[in-house]
């Protein structure tokens, strides 16, 4: 598996909690919001499960890693 990186410079795990960002024209979220790591691609991108069970995929470098 690919190692990626959140903003920070913070490696991103699928154990990881993350802040998603407002979205950008090419999101399909509609808000920013903490979720899940479920996934990460050989792209590089991460799918993050929502509080809803929703899935997005979305850039590495736009995440940010919580601390527990």
């Amino acid at each position: 598996m690919k190692k990626v990186f959140d903003k920070n410079g913070i490696e991103i795990t699928e154990t990881s909690q993350v802040k998603v960002p407002e979205p950008n024209n090419s999101d399909i979220h509609q808000c920013e919001f903490v979720g899940s790591v479920a996934d990460i691609l050989d792209s590089g991108n991460v799918i993050v499960e929502d509080g809803d069970s929703d899935f997005f995929e979305i850039e590495a470098k736009r995440l940010e890693v919580l601390e527990d």
